[in-house]
């Protein structure tokens, strides 16, 4: 496992290099730095070493890297899409659920095409606005309130910290305690 196949040098002084590191382990050197491994074994994977970039595209338009504590997914052009061809079947987004385990905060639900937002807390940060067939829906936490209406204010329904508000074309409107 100690021999090498050399690219830049006829004898054993390169830099650029595959070498079988262990059993079913090869590793290609660039520059004397190891910067691809290959291991076939109870895990097989294919591995780039920290702070090194796996991209596509040829400006490295897409990569991901892992810098030893962070990892990115970065994209440098046009729009970034994520696809799950497999029908009825979900994208998942998941993260520490601050109990040692983890949990789905945001799905897409290819059966039934809803989006959900499920942190464990129950809590959204920020405001959420979204326009479908009904109108659009606002949602406020930082004022406690959502708003559901026509996207040209015609006709709305607020509801703010325990009261509603109807509004209608001219801005007349009628107010709920609960």
């Amino acid at each position: 496992a100690t021999k090498k196949l050399y690219f830049d040098n006829v004898d054993t002084s390169g830099h650029t290099y595959i070498t079988e590191e262990g059993a079913d382990n090869i590793a290609i050197y660039v520059g004397g730095e190891r910067l691809l491994q290959l291991v076939e074994g109870s895990t097989d994977y294919v591995a780039v070493g920290d702070g090194h970039y796996l991209g596509a595209g040829n400006d490295l338009d897409f990569y991901m890297r892992h810098n030893g504590s962070n990892s990115f997914l970065t994209n440098s052009t046009g729009d970034f899409y994520i696809t799950n061809d497999a029908n009825d079947k979900d994208i998942i987004l998941q993260s520490d659920n601050g109990s040692g385990g983890t949990a789905n905060y945001i799905t897409l639900d290819g059966s039934t095409t809803d989006l959900l937002l499920t942190p464990p807390s129950g809590k959204i940060s920020g405001s959420l606005t979204s326009t479908g067939s009904f109108g659009q829906l606002t949602i406020d936490p930082l004022h406690k309130g959502f708003t559901i209406g026509n996207p040209n204010n015609q006709t709305r329904l607020f509801y703010n910290a325990g009261y509603f508000q109807f509004t209608d074309a001219d801005n007349s409107y009628a107010g709920i305690a609960v």
